[in-house]
């Protein structure tokens, strides 16, 4: 499970870093302007509910 939980924060700030360079140069990057407990925040939300998901799929019998 740890494993996992490494993974999804990783997967957490590819995604933002994505995200990021999208919308650049059209407007400036609004990552900057979170506290880095705000951050922690998104990211713990974020890994809770892929975990949440991967456990809601039906497992194979």
């Amino acid at each position: 499970m740890e494993t996992l939980i490494s993974q999804l924060k990783k997967d957490f700030y590819s995604q933002l870093s994505a995200s990021q360079s999208k919308t650049l140069p059209h407007s400036a990057p609004t990552l900057s302007l979170l506290t880095a407990e705000e951050l922690l925040e998104l990211e713990t939300a974020w890994v809770q509910l892929n975990v949440w998901k991967k456990n809601q799929l039906p497992t194979a019998p």
